[in-house]
């Protein structure tokens, strides 16, 4: 017999509304309809990004599983992004997707009618091409070429031992898809100002959200008008970032965001560029975002021992990647996502099953959560937040203060385990 799931009744209000509605749908749902559910009690657009808070402020998943609460306790519901072009249409009389949908019709219709292209036509895309070439080759703003240049997928059996790490074609062409109907959407000033704080959670938030986050940092800081960056471009670049990060415990794609999103909150906080310049403003930002890219789940000392064991072992493979630096943007931002364990003892377990050595830090028989958090705050993180709090003042309560805390919680926690452990 086919069993069905419990109703759910949820309560909410509709921002800038104090009527309390109320939303009935059983917990078997498809997630696809109970979004479409509150999309249409938003009466939001299917580009439109939708976010549930609790009364406090919390963020709460919208899914079939949503917690059943009480008028008395309603939930919030907000359109955090929404397309502009309705906007548009309303202050400057332009209907920006049926503008697009004429172009679109017209550039058909040339096809159609030409064998060749008019020479007018001709023209203007010989001058597009000619600006896009100078664009990726002047010094400042090639870097905008870089998701042209990106190494093609291996093809060899390293790329057999890669696959469960990748993400499927389906999964990238599903993203895709959402982060360009979502990309012109206008985020709200709440969520902008909250983007800006060190506290940002984006554990409710879709890879194609993150995505249009990113690309709000860069209209944000005025970095796409400063070096002329089309939003086009911009927005091909981070998908293709988002492509190669892979399917690891840690370091993927949302750690990625962490580290850009950190940096993006003190870069506001201390006034960067008016200190260091645009220019390294963008440097450091992109840095962040690309700082992992392709990152296999496996450090360097794995991979040089494994590739050791090779020439001891032929039928073992190597995965070959490139070697990274952990330089101090990374530490600045690990704080976030101390997750310092699954993909840890991934590593320490592969290294005992092809006879490696072992790495100490990651071995899950001998180390604990609170006696590594404290190594890695203590002799990495806080030295390094201390140096920033010296050179900006402003980051002291920001951020420096947090990681002392951090450490002293962690200090009761490992003495809280040895204490146990004696009395065993």
């Amino acid at each position: 017999m086919e069993c069905r799931g419990e109703s759910r009744l949820v309560y909410f209000t509709v921002e800038r509304s104090d009527h309390c509605e109320a939303a009935l749908f059983r917990t078997d749902t498809p997630a696809d309809e109970v979004k479409e559910l509150f999309r249409a009690a938003a009466e939001a657009g299917p580009g439109d990004v939708l976010k549930l808070y609790t009364a406090d402020g919390r963020l709460v998943n919208i899914s079939p599983s949503i917690p059943s609460n009480t008028p008395d306790t309603c939930y919030n519901l907000q359109v955090v992004a929404a397309h502009c072009n309705g906007m548009l249409l309303d202050e400057v009389g332009i209907d920006l997707l049926a503008l697009e949908q004429r172009v679109a019709r017209l550039e058909k219709q040339i096809r159609m009618e030409f064998e060749e292209l008019p020479p007018v036509v001709q023209d203007l895309k010989h001058q597009v091409d000619s600006f896009r070439k100078k664009l990726e080759t002047t010094e400042h703003l090639s870097w905008l070429g870089f998701y042209k240049e990106l190494p093609p997928p291996l093809s060899t059996e390293a790329c057999r031992r890669l696959q469960y790490r990748r993400k499927s074609e389906e999964e990238k062409r599903r993203v895709r898809d959402k982060f360009f109907s979502i990309c012109d959407v206008a985020v709200s000033e709440e969520v902008r100002h909250y983007l800006r704080q060190p506290t940002f959670d984006c554990h409710q938030w879709e890879d194609e959200e993150i995505l249009l986050l990113l690309q709000q940092m860069y209209v944000d800081l005025d970095l796409t008008t400063k070096f002329g960056i089309e939003l086009p471009t911009l927005r091909s670049f981070l998908y293709e970032v988002y492509k190669n990060y892979n399917e690891v415990p840690f370091h993927n794609f949302r750690h990625c965001f962490c580290v850009a999103q950190m940096m993006y909150s003190m870069v506001w906080c201390v006034k960067l560029p008016s200190k260091i310049g645009d220019l390294e403003t963008l440097i450091l930002l992109t840095s962040c975002i690309c700082h992992d890219l392709d990152h296999p789940g496996y450090n360097n000392i794995y991979q040089r021992q494994q590739k050791k064991s090779i020439k001891r072992s032929p039928q073992l493979t190597v995965v070959e990647t490139e070697a990274r630096a952990f330089g101090p943007v990374t530490f600045v931002m690990s704080l976030k996502f101390l997750v310092a364990f699954q993909e840890f003892f991934k590593q320490s377990d592969a290294e005992k099953l092809e006879g490696l050595p072992v790495t100490p830090f990651m071995d899950r028989e001998k180390i604990t959560k609170p006696s590594s958090q404290c190594s890695f705050i203590g002799f990495v993180l806080l030295p390094l937040f201390e140096a920033l709090g010296e050179l900006f003042t402003e980051l002291q309560d920001l951020i420096v203060q947090p990681v002392r805390d951090a450490l002293d919680h962690y200090r009761r926690l490992n003495e809280a385990a040895k204490d146990e452990r004696l009395h065993r």
